[in-house]
Formats: structure tokens, sequence, C-alpha cells
């Protein structure tokens, strides 16, 4: 026969289906924690959410990373690549409301549908160590180290000011935010203020930065995450308002040097928001354009490239290099979660000073000089050094200090200490990650063991009443409350363990923390001690490998490097 003939008589479908069932029957993908003479590789993808049908994103994901796994068990290795599910979470819950259906029995419907597609595909996962996170024996383990964290001051509960999707009724965290609209349903996020549970990643920022370094990752990833946390050296400088000298507007800047320079203070209108909260009777033009630009500035993490807005604030802060009064802006490209939330303007060493500056007609002050400025003068530089003399072109690199009175003809970095002591600042560290707020009012997610005692002290769940079991008596549908708080089997259980006048608490925890730490349950999966034996997590870890979509830097990748710091802390 020909080879087309060959193709045509080539029945792939019976004959995969035969070999894989032989595969299966021998257990040939089943892998022993230790075998003689081979060394331990964990390969992992990220677990699939079940949505009930695979699509080429899952090829994508899983054939590639499945020949590299045969490719290290060709070179002696022995191989773990694991596959389970990621199945808590909103899109499951919603799909279930859409179709009237109970979210726990249309999760386990789709995973059985998925697993019959993905052992199709004929990928060498060992499906003795499937994991699924909504289960009660995966999701104990999520709630014990809740508790050890609890224990630890790792959390807390607080009032704080949330993201609320109006159409999903939960709160979002920052990282599922983007472009203002939830990364869900693209809804519009709204801010609100709301008690919820907290988790001290903030605690972790500098190691989060600075363990990056000696990791082989791709560049990108490593400095999406830098960005992410956003750390900045500087220094914070009072600002006194004129007439209330009582009240400075404290201000972050990355350049102190630059002081004598500073025209004007923009001011982010969260922090604007906070000054109206205490009292500030700002004008209703004012409100107006607080309200427009917070709803504008909603998970958006930079706005060098959009428009820059503002408003003039309606009074002055003295500078306290100069003595002079400059007047104070609420402005869009500012951002309240970046340093005080306030910073000095200096339009001849920022472009985005600039540009508003250059806008609204507001002064603009050199001092900082290019060290080779004299040599500048030259034909295809001439036209930066006349706008630069003049005031018309600004110069964010370091120099020579000049317009700086005694501290002229200093360098830069010479300049930083020196003038922040001379004006009565201090020298510190801020960053832009924020603490994790993990409460999720929907009923599809892990409970949060908590239970409130008649005083509303709150107490976590025992380890012997663990899992603390999501009740099944819950009318799903979002109304903006807590569904758990309309089980009365959940709260009969709490009143019948712990006593008359408990109450159990009604939030789920953000699905995220089901991803932050599933990898080691793959390696001790039917454990009822222990999350992982210690033995076990020592001879596969660290993960050789890992492939997952880059646009999970942010977000479950940063909140897993969190947990495993957390745990690693806590000795476990």
């Amino acid at each position: 026969m020909t080879p087309s003939e060959d193709a045509k008589n080539y029945d792939h479908k019976a004959i995969e289906q035969k070999w894989q069932k032989e595969w299966e029957k021998k257990g040939l993908y089943k892998v022993k924690d230790k075998v003689k003479e081979k060394e331990n590789f964990f390969e992992l993808v990220e677990f699939t959410y079940p949505s009930g049908n695979l699509h080429v994103g899952h090829w994508y994901a899983f054939a590639v990373s499945d020949i590299y796994a045969r490719y290290k068990r060709m070179q002696g290795f022995n191989v773990l690549f694991p596959m389970g599910f990621d199945a808590f979470g909103l899109p499951a819950e919603n799909a279930a409301i859409n179709l009237g259906k109970d979210p726990k029995v249309w999760t386990f419907e789709q995973m059985d549908k998925m697993r019959v597609q993905l052992r199709s595909m004929g990928a060498m996962f060992d499906w003795d160590r499937e994991i699924v996170s909504c289960d009660p024996s995966y999701y104990k383990w999520t709630q014990w180290m809740f508790n050890q964290f609890l224990k630890n001051d790792l959390v807390y509960r607080a009032s704080t000011k949330v993201n609320w999707c109006p159409k999903d009724q939960t709160i979002l965290a920052n990282e599922q935010v983007i472009d203002g609209k939830c990364d869900r349903c693209g809804t519009e996020v709204v801010q609100r203020d709301q008690e919820q549970w907290m988790l001290r990643i903030t605690k972790y920022a500098d190691r989060l930065i600075d363990d990056l370094e000696p990791l082989a990752w791709p560049h990108a990833i490593k400095e999406a995450q830098k960005n992410w946390i956003g750390r900045s050296e500087g220094a914070e400088i009072d600002f006194p308002i004129v007439g209330q000298p009582e009240h400075p507007i404290k201000v972050f800047t990355t350049r102190p040097d630059t002081i004598f320079g500073a025209t004007f203070i923009a001011v982010s209108a969260g922090l604007a928001k906070e000054w109206i909260n205490i009292g500030w009777p700002a004008a209703e033009d004012i409100k107006s354009y607080i309200e427009k630009t917070l709803k504008e500035q909603s998970g958006v993490r930079d706005f060098k490239e959009k428009e820059k807005t503002g408003i003039y604030a309606g009074f002055t802060a003295t500078n306290p290099a100069t003595k002079e009064q400059i007047p104070v802006w609420i402005t869009n490209y500012v951002l309240n979660d970046i340093g005080t939330g306030a910073i000095m303007a200096v339009p001849a060493d920022d472009e985005r000073d600039f540009d508003f500056a250059k806008k609204f007609y507001l002064p603009i002050k050199n001092v900082v000089r290019p060290t080779d400025l004299p040599a500048m003068a030259g034909a295809r530089t001439k036209d930066f050094y006349d706008k630069f003399i003049s005031g018309e072109a600004s110069y964010e690199g370091y120099g020579l200090l000049i317009n700086s009175d005694q501290f002229n003809d200093l360098t830069s970095e010479d300049a930083k200490e020196k003038i922040t002591e001379f004006v009565g600042g201090k020298m510190v560290k801020t960053y832009r990650l924020r603490d994790w707020g993990i409460s999720r009012q929907r009923y599809w997610g892990t409970p949060i063991p908590i239970v409130y005692d008649p005083e509303g002290k709150a107490h976590a769940v025992p380890d012997e009443h663990l899992p603390w079991l999501l009740p099944t008596d819950v009318d799903h549908t979002p109304d903006g409350t807590a569904p758990l708080a309309r089980s009365k089997e959940l709260f009969a259980r709490t009143e019948k363990i712990f006593g008359k006048g408990w109450k159990p608490e009604v939030e789920t925890m953000d699905t995220f923390v089901d991803s932050s730490w599933y990898f080691y349950r793959y390696l001790d999966n039917k454990n009822k001690k222990v999350f992982a034996d210690p033995k076990k997590i020592a001879s596969w870890m660290p993960i050789g490998l890992y492939m997952g979509g880059a646009e999970h830097t942010t977000m479950h990748l940063l909140y897993s490097r969190f947990w495993v710091k957390a745990l690693y802390d806590l000795g476990l």
C-alpha cells in the first residue's frame, strides 16, 4: 500500500483507545514517591477549571507540557505529572444559577465530562494523584492553613475600601479588577467600605521581590511581579497647608533632591475623598470630579498613557525648602495606592508633572541638569538644550543640582538624604501592594472557619470540626448579601457545637486561596493527618517546571509564592 492508503486505513480513534486502556491497565503512568537510582522531577501545569469541555487552550497547555514530561522520563527521571480541578468559584455558581442547578451538582457533572476528555488526550497524567478543591477532604486543609495563619497574625479582619462587582454581587481583590472592570464578567467595579478578612501579604513584599533575583524565570514574569508589588525607596516630607499648618500634606517622593523645583502638590482622588470624609468642605464641582475620577481609576495601575485631568483644590501649601506657597491640585494621574496618595510635583523632572503643568499653565523650574549639559549644545541636541534652559523641557535623570540654594552643584544622590534632613522629612520604603482581601459574599467557595460568640468576638473553628462543611440548604441567588446567611443548617450546626447565641461566619474564601497550595496536595492526596507528609515534600519539591498562563503572574503565582513563604515561616 502507498503511504496515502496507509493513512486512510489508520483508525486512530480505535488504536489510541486500545492502547490507552492497555496503559491504564498496566498503571504505566502511576508514579511512586521513590524509584531506585532515579531522581524525582515534579512537572506542574495549572489545574483546570471544570467548565465541562476542553478547548484549544487546554491542548496548548497540556500537550506541550506532556511532551516535556515524557522527555524528562526518557532522560531517566522519576516524573510526577499530576492533574486536578480548581473547582470552586463564581463561573460554576453563575452557570448553576442560570441553569437552575445546585453548584455542586453542576461542577461534578462537568468534572466527569472533562475527565473523559482529558484521558482521551493520552497525556501521562497520574490520575491516582487527582485533587478537587471543592472536595471537603481538600478544603479541610485550606481551612486548617487559614487557622494557622490566624494564630500567627497573618490573618485579620478590617474595614477597608473594597472593589465591588454589582453583577456578581461580591468583593474582588485588586488583582481581579482589570481597567476598572471585573475580570470575570466585565462589569464596571464600584468602590465601597466593607469589613472583610485580610491576609498580610504586604509583610512579604520585600522577600517577594528579592527572592526573584536568583530564579531562572522569564524576565517579563519577574518584572511583572516587581512592578505589581511596586517597591519604592524615597522620602516622606510634610508640606504645611497655608492657614492650617497643623494639617500638613504628607507626600512621598523618590526624588527629594528635586524639592526646590516643586511648583504644585498633586493629590489623588482617593486621598481627597478621605479629606471630605473627615470634614473638608469641598465645593460641589470638586466632589463631582473626585467621584468621576475614582470610578475611572478603579483597578487601573498606571495613568501614564491617559490624558491628565485635574481640579484646583482651592488652597495652597508651603514648600518647606523654598518657603513658597504652591497650589494643591486633585488629579487623575496620582493613584491612592502609591505612596501617601500625594506627590510634590516637579514638572522639570517628571514627564507626567510636566504634561500637567503645561496643560494648566503651572510654573516649571529646572533644578537638576545633566552633568554633560554644556556638551549638549551640538547640532543634534541644541533643541533640547535651548528648551531645557528656558524651562520648556523636562529632564528625568540624575545630575547636578541647580537653583537649589546651598545644595547647588551636589549630585542628585548626594543631595537626597541631605535635603530630606534639611526639610524635616524621613527616608522610607513604600509599596503599591496591598493586603489580600479574601472575603467573598457568594456560596460556592471554601467556608471561612470562623464562629462568633454572643459578644461578637471571632473564634477559629477547632481542628476537630474541620472540614467546616458548606451547608446545602442555601438559596444561591446573589442579592448583595452572603448566601450562607440564609442557611438554617449552618446556624443550627453552630449553636449545637458552640452554644446558644453563637453565630457562623457567612463569607466564603476567594478561590485563589484554594489554588495557592494545591501542588503540595498532589504529593500526598489521601493523607488525613497532614496536608502532605514532610518527607514527600522534601523528595519532590521544589517544582522542576511550572507551565501556565502569563496572565496569572500577578494573581495566582504571586499568591502562591506568598503562601509558600508563610508556610515555611510557620515550620510547615
